[in-house]
């Protein structure tokens, strides 16, 4: 960066011991040496890549003061939301038919939202040419009011629409600027905006902040994409743009339940209904991968989401019309479902009770961890199964009931014979961390090593001692 005694200046980001750097007086150049530096490490369920490989940043800059920088590009920033956010010739006309008088500030909030994620998002669909810009009659973007004319828009500046609406309607609003944590996050030493990537609305409503994204396709209200949740940058204020951060993911935010309800025939063979409801951000995801495929291509991925949970030579067919399009439901699909279930073991069968761990594979096979471990999202699953066994036959032993609690995980099985024929087995789990330390490692796998064990846990049915003497 330009500056210091011969305007070059380098600054070092946490470099190895091993490490060592050097400017240079003639020729204004860098010298930088290292040695000894391990290999870049690949491990399951780590964080992106750049947040970890060693880098440097060579660049230009005029305020070499990273607070003097900040609060300077802040400023632009700021002056360039509220100059889009002011321009705002018919949104108050929009508003009138949207928000009636005697809603509450949260009801008027609600209303823009869904007005808003209703428009076309530019951001899930490829890059119009010119000509068809032409064609459609489409404005070149430069305010709130252009995004209400052409009925869509890109993230940003559905996002920025919302604002100028949720304003109109006389509730204070702003946004947040942040960068996507599925690839990187936000360095204050790093003087460059260029690291920050998509704005937040911020609603204030009784006295509280509500982070708000309609400017995400198929985001439910009271949820922001899981890219821009938890990290730091810089924050819309009174007093001008300063640093902020966006609220971390709740576990109550990505919810999916799972129904399954089979009977076995004298071959081992399960029949029956399947369904998965997803909720919050574990809908949202499937619907954005959804929304780029067509009615085919989407039932198939529902299809493939059960199917990698049961053996390969199973027969599955979606059954309902999941509703795609509405964000604020659940994301439900029902299926028929057919497949090799019962293990024999001699006169027994051994029958997996946790129906959707068929194929789960251990978590976390190493022993040891170099990198910490990051879920995009902290989770909620819930898992109910029913089966009955065939006629002629009857239960020996259920698999065992267990609690596993951690201070930031919790786990829970229960089963019970609900009929002489019937087998019940309930599965909770939610994990309510999403970044863990290399530290932590060890309790983390232990806590899934657990789980994977209860899980496997069988129940054994034989023929009934009735039917065998009976022979």
């Amino acid at each position: 960066t330009p500056g210091g005694k011969n305007g070059v200046q380098l600054q070092r980001h946490q470099l190895p011991a091993a490490t060592f750097a050097t400017t240079h007086d003639v020729g204004f150049w860098v010298d930088l040496s290292m040695t000894d530096i391990p290999g870049f490490v690949e491990e399951p369920f780590m964080p992106p890549p750049n947040m970890l490989k060693m880098r440097v940043y060579f660049y230009y800059q005029e305020n070499t003061k990273t607070d003097d920088y900040w609060k300077a590009e802040g400023k632009f920033w700021n002056k360039d939301v509220e100059e889009f956010v002011g321009k705002n010739h018919g949104v108050g006309e929009a508003l009138g038919k949207i928000v009636a008088p005697t809603d509450t500030p949260e009801q008027k909030v609600h209303k823009i939202y869904a007005f808003v994620s209703s428009l076309e998002n530019q951001s899930y669909i490829p890059e119009r040419s010119k000509q068809e810009q032409k064609v459609l009659d489409l404005k070149v973007i430069k305010g709130a009011d252009t995004v209400l004319e052409n009925h869509g828009g890109s993230h940003d500046e559905l996002n920025r629409l919302f604002v100028s609406m949720v304003r109109a309607a006389g509730i204070p609003a702003s946004m947040i600027w942040v960068p996507d944590r599925s690839h990187d996050i936000f360095i204050k030493e790093y003087l460059s905006t260029g690291q920050l990537d998509a704005e937040i609305a911020v609603a204030k409503l009784n006295g509280k902040d509500v982070f708000l994204d309609p400017g995400s396709k198929y985001c439910p209200y009271g949820n922001i994409d899981w890219r821009y949740t938890g990290v730091q940058g810089l924050r819309q204020t009174p007093k001008g743009a300063e640093a902020g951060q966006t609220p971390p993911p709740n576990y109550t935010q990505s919810v999916t339940t799972r129904l399954a309800r089979v009977s076995l025939d004298e071959h081992g063979m399960a029949t029956g209904t399947v369904s998965l409801m997803f909720k919050g951000t574990a809908a949202m995801l499937r619907r954005q991968e959804g929304g780029l495929t067509d009615a085919e291509g989407r039932k198939k991925l529902l299809e493939d989401e059960v199917r990698q949970s049961l053996p390969g030579n199973s027969e599955i067919s979606l059954s309902n019309s999941p509703d795609w399009d509405n964000a604020e439901t659940p994301l439900i699909a029902q299926f028929h479902v057919s497949c090799p279930f019962a293990v024999s073991a001699g006169k027994r069968w051994m029958l997996q009770q946790q129906f959707f761990e068929i194929n789960e594979k251990p978590r976390f096979s190493s022993a040891d961890r170099k990198t910490s471990i990051y879920f995009h999202v902290p989770w909620q699953e819930a898992d109910e199964v029913h089966i009955t066994i065939p006629s002629g036959m009857e239960v020996e032993s259920l698999a065992p009931d267990d609690t596993i609690k951690l201070e930031y995980a919790l786990y829970k099985v229960q089963h019970k014979q609900e009929a002489p024929d019937k087998i019940f087995s309930r599965r909770d789990i939610i994990v309510a961390q999403g970044i863990f330390t290399p530290a932590e490692y060890k309790d983390v796998k232990g806590f899934f090593d657990k789980v994977k064990a209860d899980d496997d846990q069988p129940a054994l049915v034989r023929l009934s001692q009735n039917v065998a003497v009976a022979k």
